[in-house]
This record gives structure tokens, C-alpha cells and sequence, in this order.
């Protein structure tokens, strides 16, 4: 069944045209993309030093080889979910061991910068659409694919960390076995991070969030001419993130300055969508993607395997943290939605029915110059 101008056979032409249309974007520039967002990642998102960006840069070859061994060697694309973690769990004890023998606790920044874009952040922002249509049984699927998604990376690191990184933590630990030859579960978080932290954030945020959030739209094969609105909305809803978590005249949880973002970037998304058609989502993903949701899950993950094999680091919730950031994006993106879909459905019938006006006065210009007669029309009752 169909209504209005747009009958279902044009809609699946319409489909398969955009399925089947040409990137914009080439191997070489999506492989140029990947390098730059996982070393930026490691500054912008995870607040990390230069140090932490530059073994970054060195452990993301590990991970496209394998990408593309998977997609374009063997064709195993099956194998992606598993070996993107492999590889880049082994590049990170190869750089651990052979290049920077720095703290632990940098290394998690390495690998968690190295799998932002394997983080079930799609998956979230889907489930919060399914939720905000009451759709319960689809949200709490996606819900659950999460949080496997969340279980195959930190096995997949844990599997790859094995080649190099074996007894790799002896000195931390203080003996050797499984318990050192785990990857490390815990970021830096001491009074000199911290400090570091709040003094690097606007520089982080006011200066390498541009690139970073132009990487991350080159890889949704965003094309330049569209690419501007979604870059200015992203930057002003992730500068508003910033201000709201590291200045000291602001403090608020950490769940309402998610859904506050969120909010922000919507109605932003919302707004450019009413004037140029635009979906919101297209200015939405950057910011979900920037809050790299699943980060925590993957490192209270990693804490578990810890402490099945006797270490006496603290387990964390591994379910409740996907369902609250899950939540507090269902609010922000339904707060917006409900506010502007009124207005973006009055002005898209508007624009398609002039739309179809004009198409209909050109194809009554072309029949007139040929000579034909104006067709009748029926009325329908």
C-alpha cells in the first residue's frame, strides 16, 4: 500500500538507486580517514597525551591490514567482528613491548582509541529510535546485540594480546600466568591525568575536534557539499559537552549531560532539516560517535576477565551502563523529534506537493509544444 505522490514501485527504485550508487569517498581516502580519526581519537575523545596519539598511529596499520584481508583477500567478512579486535589486542602488545614501555593504563587508551569505530554506537542510536516508537521487543534486541558486540571485543583483544603480550604485565602483577598476559583494564586516572585533563580539554575540543569530526563524516560518506551544517552542528553540541563536563561552575551527571548533548544536537539536526530536508540523524551520529558509548562496557568486560583469573580489581556493571546510555539518547533524540515533527511533516508535504505541481506543469509545457491535448481527468469517488 501507498499514499500520497509516492507510489511503493518508485520507492523501491528510489532504494535501489541509493544502494547501488557510487561512494564519494575511494579506498585510499577511507583508509587515510581511519588512520587520522583513531590517532585523533586518542586526544579529542580519550583525552589522552601525544605520546598516546603517536602508538596509536602506530597499532592502526595492524587493524586495516586485517580489514582488508577480510574483505578483499579472503573475503571472510564474517570474520571482521573477531579479528579487528584480534589485531589490534596484538598491535598493541607489540607496541607496548617493543616501542613504549610506558604505564599500563595507557595502553587501554591505545586499543579503546583503535576500536572506536567497532563500539556498538549504531546499535544504541538504533535502539533508542525503536524505543522512542514503542517498539520494546526491537530497542531491547539491539539492546542485547550491544552488549555482545561489547563481549566479542574484549575477548577478541584479550585473544590477540596473547602473541607478544604474553607474562607482558609480570612487573605490574608481580608473577607471571594468565593474570599477566591479560591487556590492561583501566585508564589513567590519577591526580596528574585529571590535572592534565583540565588543562588540555579546550584545546582538544576547540582545535582537533574539527578534524576529527570531518574524519567521521568522510567515513559515512558524508560528501563535502553536505558536510558543512553537520560538522557546525556537531562541534557547537560537542564544545556545549565539554563546557558542561570540565568546568568547575558546571556539575551535573554524567546521564544528563548525555541527554542534554543529545538534545542539542536533535533540535540543531531538526532545525536543518526543516530549511534543507536534511535527516537529523546525518548530524546526530557524529556526536553519539564522539561519546564512544560502549567504552565503559568493553572495559568493565575486560575487568571481569581480570577477575576470573584472581585479580582483585573491581568488577563494574556490564548491562546497566548500555541501557542508561541507551535511555539518555532515546530521551534527547524524542525530546527533539516531538518538538520539530510537526513542523518538518507540514513543510515536506508543502515542498512535495509544489514539487509535484511543477513536475506536472512541465510535462503539460512539453505536451502543449508537441501539440497534444491537455489529458482529462477523472475525479475519483
Amino acid at each position: 500500500a501507498s499514499g500520497g505522490f509516492v507510489q511503493a514501485p518508485a520507492a523501491i527504485m528510489v532504494l535501489d538507486e541509493i544502494f547501488d550508487r557510487r561512494k564519494p569517498y575511494g579506498q585510499l581516502i577511507h583508509i587515510f580517514a581511519f588512520q587520522c580519526l583513531c590517532t585523533l581519537t586518542a586526544l579529542s575523545i580519550r583525552l589522552g597525551t601525544y605520546e598516546d596519539a603517536k602508538n596509536t598511529a602506530l597499532i592502526v596499520p595492524f587493524t586495516i591490514a586485517v580489514l582488508k584481508f577480510c574483505k578483499h583477500g579472503y573475503q571472510v567478512t564474517e570474520l571482521v567482528d573477531f579479528m579487528v579486535p584480534f589485531a589490534t589486542g596484538m598491535g598493541a602488545s607489540v607496541v607496548w613491548r617493543y616501542v613504549d614501555r610506558t604505564k599500563s593504563c595507557h595502553v587501554a587508551t591505545w586499543f579503546l582509541s583503535v576500536l572506536i569505530d567497532a563500539l556498538p554506537g549504531g546499535q544504541l542510536v538504533y535502539a533508542a529510535y525503536e524505543f522512542q516508537f514503542s517498539s520494546i521487543i526491537y530497542s531491547t534486541s539491539r539492546l542485547v546485540r550491544a552488549l555482545l558486540q561489547c563481549m566479542l571485543l574484549a575477548i577478541g583483544v584479550t585473544a590477540g594480546w596473547q602473541f607478544f603480550g604474553h607474562n607482558l604485565a609480570e612487573s605490574d602483577v608481580g608473577r607471571g600466568g594468565a593474570i599477566a598476559s591479560l591487556p590492561p583494564s583501566k585508564e589513567c586516572d590519577g591526580p596528574l591525568t585529571m590535572e592534565y585533563k583540565q588543562s588540555h580539554w579546550l584545546l582538544y575540543y576547540g582545535v582537533y575536534n574539527v578534524p576529527l569530526l570531518f574524519t567521521i563524516l568522510v567515513g559515512a560518506n558524508v560528501r563535502l557539499r553536505d558536510s558543512l551544517a553537520p560538522l557546525a552542528i556537531s562541534y557547537v553540541s560537542l564544545f556545549a559537552y565539554g563546557c558542561l563536563t570540565f568546568l568547575d561552575c558546571i556539575s551535573l551527571p554524567a546521564v544528563v549531560n548525555n541527554i542534554i548533548v543529545i538534545s542539542l544536537a536533535a533540535n540543531l539536526g531538526c532545525a536543518h532539516e526543516y530549511f534543507t530536508g536534511t535527516p537529523p540523524i546525518v548530524s546526530v551520529l557524529p556526536v553519539v560517535f564522539f561519546l564512544a558509548p560502549g567504552a565503559p562496557t568493553l572495559v568493565a568486560i575486560l575487568r571481569q576477565i581480570h577477575h576470573a583469573e584472581g585479580d582483585k580489581m573491581q568488577g563494574a556493571d556490564l548491562w546497566g551502563d548500555l541501557v542508561m546510555q541507551g535511555l539518555s539518547y532515546a530521551i534527547g533524540l524524542h525530546s527533539a523529534q516531538a518538538l520539530w515533527r510537526g513542523k518538518n511533516m507540514r513543510r515536506a508535504r508543502a515542498v512535495a506537493t509544489r514539487e509535484h505541481q511543477q513536475a506536472e506543469d512541465v510535462a503539460l509545457a512539453a505536451r502543449e509544444r508537441r501539440g497534444l491535448p491537455r489529458p482529462t481527468t477523472t475525479p475519483n469517488f
